[in-house]
């Protein structure tokens, strides 16, 4: 019974381990490849006519 317990208690920190395991590599793959790309993926901000100055209200 109390071996029970004891694998039960341990059971959402295996769940924790198992995403980390899973969705890490290629979070860090991702973060590398934007880091190391010449064109980043987020538009730029600021610029004439950009979208941010309407989202942020800049000039007005």
């Amino acid at each position: 019974m109390e071996r029970t317990i004891v694998v039960a208690r341990s059971q959402p920190i295996r769940a924790l381990a198992c995403f980390l395991w899973a969705w890490l590599p290629p979070l860090l793959l991702m973060g590398v490849l934007y880091a190391l790309s010449a064109q980043p993926v987020l538009p730029e901000v600021g610029g004439e006519g950009s979208p941010w100055d309407a989202l942020f209200h800049k000039g007005a």
